[in-house]
């Protein structure tokens, strides 16, 4: 908590301070670390679709709206070449 004196009428307004205060608050550490483990999951997923990418251009991998990991797929195919298609005659 800290004081604030405004300068237009001298009172005295308490704010609680936003960043700091709550860090060692249980529900705050469960979150930050599920945000962590989401993170790290992400970052692990984005070094394999690179292993298997043939393309010189990297695959970046983020999420920063919500706390998803990687897909919860068993399979997926990954396409890192073009498909044409053939014109029918």
């Amino acid at each position: 908590m800290y004081s604030l004196r405004s300068p237009l009428n001298g009172s005295v307004a308490t704010k609680r301070r936003r960043f700091g205060a709550d860090l060692n608050n249980k529900r705050t550490k469960a979150f930050r670390l599920h945000a962590e483990e989401v993170q790290n999951s992400l970052k692990e997923w984005e070094r394999d679709l690179n292993a298997i990418n043939t393309d010189p251009a990297p695959i970046f991998v983020e999420n920063k709206v919500d706390h998803e990991g990687r897909p919860q797929v068993r399979y997926l195919t990954f396409v890192d070449q073009g498909v044409f298609t053939i014109a029918v005659k």
